[in-house]
């Protein structure tokens, strides 16, 4: 090669070096000033955002601010205010997304999360919260493709993968959870729902040592993680043969329910632990602690009928048993109702019949869920105005409940492209 064309190269390289560099500090100040707002606490933003309202990446910043504090009806009037003004920015349809779907306000999370991917088509992380809302409304197999989608997009996050884990074992596909698991680890080793979701999964495949190995593994890292000492705890009391085997489970499991008081599975499992003992009274108190968690527990229903018939309250047992032949009828409808809607979107009698159901058994959120939907594609459906009356008494007797003091709340998994919600 001559001088002279070596020359030439080293002149062409410099005059892109210089181009990339003058784009770079173009967008310097911009990036600064992101930077210098995450920095801020959330008194500073609010006075920033009151001085000039018109000020977008401050009140985006603000919305994040309150989102990671779990004010997230804030957090939605400040990602709103932005979406005003601003309409196309996926990271903020995303988080608005994120923040209704950890309000349990469903439909509105899907519209938000399908106008992200509608502004974003490539967005890992709106197609994640898509498959954590589907996974939230009990349509598992839409999950599933939704979470593999974002998997494909971006690999690199161990909850996505955990996510996905979840979505296959509700979709009975042990082996695929088994797998999104193990990645989910692979990614994180110190990831506890990865540890533990391995487990369960090894436990469904019946590989018991291996089970047990991966929720010692997630209580080495973290001896008060609540779902561990359950699944390990639940573990020894399906293995247990013994009352050796049962009093090994119990402890596990009142450590557990002492951890994560809303958790009405540990209470379940200590009822039917105290039912092997021979201990009904025991066995009743958590049985109806675990019912007025979750009213539509049909397990907890069953065996409360048992614990009550152990304990020579024979009426009580045959109104319970009557509930839970109801329950047992309405689960099946239900779950037929949901294939059906799940086919057939605008079977608007399938949908109502739907939302009744999910009323009368407490689940408000897929009620309104259901009706909002009958609302945009059906608003004159007959059906229509009796169901929004008894969603709103219903939810006005939960809200009532749910100012109970009774522990911490439920959690919830959604995510947002900035700020790890």
């Amino acid at each position: 090669m001559s001088y002279l064309h070596r020359n030439r190269l080293a002149l062409a390289a410099t005059g892109i070096l210089v181009l990339v560099l003058a784009l770079i500090a173009a967008d310097l100040p911009a990036s600064l000033r992101v930077w210098s707002l995450r920095s801020m606490g959330t008194t500073q933003l609010e006075t920033l955002v009151r001085r000039n309202p018109e000020d977008l990446e401050a009140r985006y910043q603000l919305g994040l601010t309150y989102a990671r504090g779990n004010r997230h009806v804030e957090a939605t009037r400040e990602f709103l205010s932005v979406l005003a003004r601003d309409p196309a920015r996926h990271e903020v349809l995303n988080d608005l997304g994120a923040s209704y779907l950890l309000q349990e306000r469903y439909y509105e999370a899907l519209v938000a999360l399908q106008g992200a991917l509608l502004a974003k088509p490539d967005s890992a992380v709106a197609y994640a919260n898509l498959g954590r809302l589907h996974l939230a409304t009990r349509m598992p197999f839409t999950a599933v493709r939704e979470l593999e989608k974002s998997v494909q997009l971006d690999g690199r996050k161990a909850t996505v993968h955990c996510d996905l884990g979840e979505a296959y074992q509700r979709t009975l596909n042990v082996n695929g959870a088994l797998r999104s698991y193990q990645r989910a680890i692979q990614v994180d080793p110190k990831n506890l729902q990865a540890r533990v979701g391995l487990g369960k999964a090894y436990f469904s495949l019946t590989r018991y040592q291996e089970a047990e190995a991966e929720f010692k593994r997630a209580l080495e890292i973290d001896p008060s993680y609540a779902s561990a000492l359950l699944s390990l705890g639940r573990m020894k009391l399906e293995q247990g043969v013994t009352r050796a085997d049962w009093e090994a489970a119990q402890p596990l499991l009142t450590r557990a329910a002492e951890l994560d008081p809303a958790d009405p599975e540990a209470r379940f499992d200590l009822g039917r632990v105290h039912l092997r003992l021979k201990q009904p009274d025991r066995a009743v108190e958590h049985l109806v602690r675990a019912l007025q968690l979750s009213p539509e527990h049909p397990g907890a229903t069953h065996q409360l009928s048992r614990a009550l018939r152990l304990a020579g309250r024979e009426a009580d047992a045959d109104r319970v048993e009557r509930t839970f032949r109801e329950m047992a009828l309405n689960t099946r409808e239900e779950s037929r109702l949901e294939e059906r809607v799940h086919q057939q979107p605008n079977d608007w009698n399938s949908l109502a019949k739907l939302a009744g159901l999910y009323i009368r058994s407490g689940k408000t959120s897929l009620a309104a869920l259901m009706c909002q939907r009958l609302e945009h594609g059906a608003p004159g459906h007959e059906q229509l105005p009796a169901l929004n009356s008894a969603l709103r008494q219903a939810a006005a007797r939960a809200e009532v409940y749910r100012k109970q003091p009774s522990g911490a709340g439920p959690s919830s998994r959604a995510e947002s492209g900035t700020a790890g919600l």
